[in-house]
């Protein structure tokens, strides 16, 4: 919006305000939430993070198996982990979870 006058003696004022509100509409603005986050909210999602990521160090400890034990997978099991994997990486909702039985769940990095 501006405001311009018709009077002769305003016609420079009224040229650089017209000159000034054309640059104006050239000016693309990019409106975004301004999100601020909760303390609580992030120290409990970190909590869990960090709980998934010491039962997948553990896990891979003892070596994939029980009290140390190594497993041996069938080819059936190895393609069907082969599949889910690749349904997973090829999905392409950023919230989109593998999970591998009840303790390991993997969410893409966002």
């Amino acid at each position: 919006i501006a405001t311009l006058s018709a009077e002769k003696p305003q016609t420079e004022e009224t040229i650089s305000t017209a000159k000034f509100a054309q640059r104006v509409a050239l000016v693309h603005n990019k409106a975004e939430i301004n999100e601020e986050r909760d303390p609580k909210l992030v120290i409990k999602r970190l909590k869990a993070e960090i709980k998934d990521l010491k039962s997948e160090l553990s896990f891979l400890r003892k070596g994939g198996g029980e009290d140390g034990e190594e497993m041996d997978l069938t080819q059936t099991e190895l393609n069907h982990l082969r599949n889910k994997i690749r349904a997973f990486l090829l999905e392409p909702d950023p919230n989109a979870a593998l999970s591998l039985g009840e303790e390991f769940t993997f969410k893409k990095m966002q």
